[in-house]
């Protein structure tokens, strides 16, 4: 059961029965990376508010059974409850996605590359999430006036939200995404930047294909593309009748 708030700002905001926030994202053009020309998705979507918490993630391993061996680490780099999963591999959180589809209404899954940054950049082209101005220590977690190596819970940061009402985007940890370009590299990118980056990392618009070294994927994190059935029914109608090919989950 899904609980839509009411007033006018958050009637785009849906809570599945986890708690869990979604935002919801329109169909409508916009722009991805440095291109020019616009871009427009298949259809409307939801996306999660926050990136998955560590406390939601040790969870889903406890509830499961999962085989995860890194909660010491976890627990160094994001100490406080509400601070987002990481380390976590992209195999980590599809995993996670496939357990929360098997428990829940509707479609969850890892989102693409596009779906993300629509949903931190908006449709006027803005660098972050907020706009265009640089970010500052106020804007987020990023090694900007000192080195940082540890996460800040997801909520902590309210100037870093998008005009869809997403949080934290930018900054504190970098998210698992699909490529949908066979042409541009792995099938999964990281978005956003982390606690541990230089400001200049972490915006919307620029793209970083899996190639980092482990001290760097320390700091991945996730959150969700959600469809409510009707949705999902959509983008199936969309696709032909096909398997929903566009998260690769």
């Amino acid at each position: 059961m899904l609980a839509r708030s009411q007033s006018w700002n958050e009637n785009r905001v849906i809570k599945n029965d986890l708690d869990q926030e979604y935002c919801y994202v329109p169909r409508r053009p916009f722009i991805f990376g440095r291109e020019t020309a616009p871009s427009r998705l298949l259809g409307p979507y939801y996306i999660g508010k926050y990136p998955i918490s560590n406390d939601e993630f040790k969870s889903f391993v406890a509830q499961t059974g999962y085989e995860y061996q890194s909660f010491e680490l976890m627990d160094r780099i994001s100490p406080e409850p509400g601070c987002p999963a990481a380390p976590v591999s992209y195999d980590d959180a599809r995993a996670y996605a496939r357990w929360i589809r098997s428990i829940l209404d509707g479609y969850y899954a890892i989102p693409n590359e596009r779906q993300w940054e629509l949903s931190a950049r908006g449709f006027d082209g803005r660098v972050y999430p907020w706009g265009n101005t640089p970010p500052s220590d106020k804007h987020g977690v990023f090694s900007l006036t000192v080195d940082r190596r540890q996460t800040n819970i997801s909520t902590e940061f309210p100037t870093n939200v998008s005009i869809f009402g997403c949080v934290n985007l930018i900054g504190n940890v970098w998210e698992w995404c699909v490529n949908l370009d066979p042409n541009t590299g792995p099938e999964y990118v990281l978005r956003g930047g982390s606690c541990e980056d230089h400001p200049e990392l972490c915006n919307c618009r620029d793209r970083y294909p899996y190639e980092f070294n482990d001290d760097t994927t320390l700091y991945a994190g996730f959150r969700l593309l959600y469809l409510t059935e009707d949705l999902y029914e959509t983008y199936q109608h969309l696709l032909g009748q096909q398997t929903i090919v566009h998260t690769r989950t």
